[in-house]
């Protein structure tokens, strides 16, 4: 079971990693919003902290609040509703692009001159299927994902999964698209799906020797082994009996 076949030819100095792994915010992402300033007394009208989604801010029917945080939905549209600010519109940033919107509208509305936006992205989640050894949607903090992290995440392939056939399934701009990823082959570290985004699905096929529990294969396997045991004890059964 060779993971990355052919590293063995690569240089070995260092090399400077090529991908772009930040990922794009899309609609039904929870975010979180955080300003700051150095000048603490314009923001006593905020709790000092300006912290969007606290206990003591304006409620929002987007907030949805969780440990005295609350996390604001990116609609349908790809906007947010903050209060105070109002209507931004979200999907299809980045974490920075989004923030830097923020701070601007802050300083266009004349609240702080130096704001300080720290966006957080809540609920990066990605889903491992198939023939691994734990399947499941898992939910991480950061946003910096590999496939193999993702893989060791699901405990591995088993050992009848396809290393060869791995399905990456992803939603973009209301479109899905399906990519097949080689574990074998070192050019999958250079992959532009190297790094996964939040929704992804992993879907890892089993060997076609493997046989699956429930499919009609299975069944007869079953039967037949069943009716062979059954002659096997017949069989002895006669043996025994004509002696």
């Amino acid at each position: 079971m060779v993971y990355l076949q052919g590293s063995e030819k690569l240089s070995l100095n260092s090399d400077t990693i090529s991908q772009n792994y930040e990922i794009k915010i899309q609609d039904d992402d929870l975010l979180s919003i955080a300003v700051s300033s150095k000048d603490k007394e314009l923001l006593e009208p905020f709790g000092n902290n300006f912290l969007f989604g606290t206990s003591g801010a304006q409620g929002s029917s987007q907030a949805s609040s969780q440990s005295d945080v609350t996390y604001f939905r990116v609609d349908q549209e790809g906007d947010i509703i903050l209060p105070i600010l109002g209507q931004i519109h979200a999907a299809g940033l980045t974490r920075s692009q989004f923030a830097e919107k923020v701070k601007n509208k802050i300083i266009d509305l004349k609240y702080l001159k130096d704001p300080i936006v720290s966006v957080r992205l809540k609920n990066f989640k990605f889903s491992v299927m198939g023939a691994v050894t734990v399947p499941g949607q898992y939910t991480v903090d950061g946003e910096r994902v590999t496939v193999l992290e993702a893989l060791a995440k699901a405990g591995d392939l088993s050992a009848g999964g396809l290393r060869t056939n791995v399905l990456l399934l992803r939603e973009n701009n209301g479109k899905r698209t399906t990519h097949k990823l080689d574990l074998t082959n070192i050019n999958l570290v250079e992959s532009p799906y190297y790094y996964l985004q939040q929704n992804d699905i992993l879907y890892v096929e089993p060997n076609s020797s493997i046989i699956v529990q429930g499919s009609p294969a299975y069944t007869y396997v079953s039967v037949g082994g069943t009716v062979v045991s059954l002659f096997v004890s017949l069989v002895s059964l006669i043996v025994t009996l004509s002696r």
